[in-house]
């Protein structure tokens, strides 16, 4: 996993006056009662996006993520997440939503359309999950996006030596599952021409 994440990115390397684009799919809409957003792993990507415009790196940002069917019932998850952005602080005005986009590569699709038409010559920082980063980067860059990637999220993490680290353990399932899933996904998107 950690050949595969991309590198965790100091706040120094983001230029101000930045825009964020984040990316979706954190978010449990099977949890009830449905008064709150429910944040799964992942929930770094939201933090870290509010923690970015705290410190006054960024002044928008752009999240990304369709509907999602639950029960019969259509959930936006980019407007469940704009929720949480607001309680945390971040005003309404520099919170930009595409309500549209199913996967990694729609999510690049059509924040391509609102990015270029609304907030060209801007720097955008891509917020994903580091296991994700590869495959984001290369659709938003097939979009003719360039990005600066700000990976969160991480599964792999900095270790030493120990010889119970070799021992199987079902996390160590649960990551091999995660990135082969992954690794899987970007194959078959540059097969299909997503990035």
């Amino acid at each position: 996993m950690k050949k595969w994440e991309y590198e965790v990115q100091a706040f120094s390397v983001i230029p101000k006056n930045s825009m964020a684009v984040l990316l979706t799919g954190i978010t449990n809409y099977a949890k009830e009662p449905h008064d709150r957003v429910y944040l799964e792993k992942g929930a770094d990507r939201v933090m870290h996006t509010v923690l970015l415009y705290k410190k006054g790196l960024i002044d928008n940002v752009l999240i990304t993520g369709g509907p999602a069917k639950y029960n019969d019932k259509f959930v936006i998850e980019a407007q469940e997440l704009r929720s949480v952005m607001l309680l945390s602080g971040v005003p309404d005005s520099a919170i930009i939503t595409e309500d549209s986009a199913r996967n990694t590569h729609e999510n690049a699709k059509f924040s391509a359309v609102i990015l270029h038409q609304k907030f060209p010559a801007k720097n955008y920082v891509l917020v994903t999950s580091a296991f994700h980063m590869k495959r984001s980067v290369a659709c938003f860059e097939k979009e003719g996006i360039k990005t600066i990637p700000f990976p969160v999220d991480f599964y792999s993490a900095e270790t030493r030596f120990e010889l119970a680290k070799f021992l199987p353990t079902s996390q160590s399932f649960y990551k091999w599952e995660v990135l082969i899933h992954e690794v899987l996904g970007y194959v078959v998107y540059k097969v299909m021409g997503y990035c």
